[in-house]
């Protein structure tokens, strides 16, 4: 018989690869090897550029950009620089005190460092049910992660 912790790892291991189905509850999971791609460095400088705005709505850059590919990551995968601590949201109280998200995110100081090139990030983070388990690569300065295109194939291993 298995302990809890061997099962967790068995589970782990396989999901990195093609998924698994987890022996506690029968469900499919798979871990995520996400990269810090050239879509998500350009909408990490149109943020540097626009910091002064503090915590901005993500329409706000949309439309300040025309670039059809920066938009388009902003829609998508710009989220996912938080792994990094690259971006913050916004979060607001509502009147029970729960709290919520404001859909306003802004740059941190290690994002304003990054995109500066003083700073650098490991390349990719493993990614299980939206919680970042870890990252692994080599390290990335700005102009290598606006070079590298995200690949579809790459993400679906």
């Amino acid at each position: 018989m298995k302990t809890l912790a061997e099962a967790k790892a068995e589970f782990f291991e396989a999901a990195r690869h093609q998924g698994s189905i987890c022996p506690c509850c029968g469900r499919f999971g798979k871990v995520y090897k996400r990269k810090l791609h050239s879509g998500m460095a350009a909408v990490l400088v149109l943020m540097y550029r626009f910091h002064n705005l503090g915590y901005t709505h993500i329409h706000t850059l949309i439309n300040a950009t025309t670039t059809p590919a920066v938009a388009a990551a902003i829609r998508g995968d710009f989220a996912k620089l938080r792994y990094w601590s690259l971006i913050e949201e916004e979060h607001v109280e509502s009147p029970n005190g729960e709290k919520k998200s404001s859909g306003k995110w802004r740059i941190t100081g290690a994002g304003a460092r990054f995109v500066e090139g003083s700073e650098t990030v490991q390349k990719y983070v493993w990614l299980y049910k939206g919680k970042c388990l870890g990252f692994i690569g080599e390290s990335v300065t700005i102009h290598g992660a606006l070079g590298d295109r995200f690949k579809y194939s790459e993400l679906m291993g």
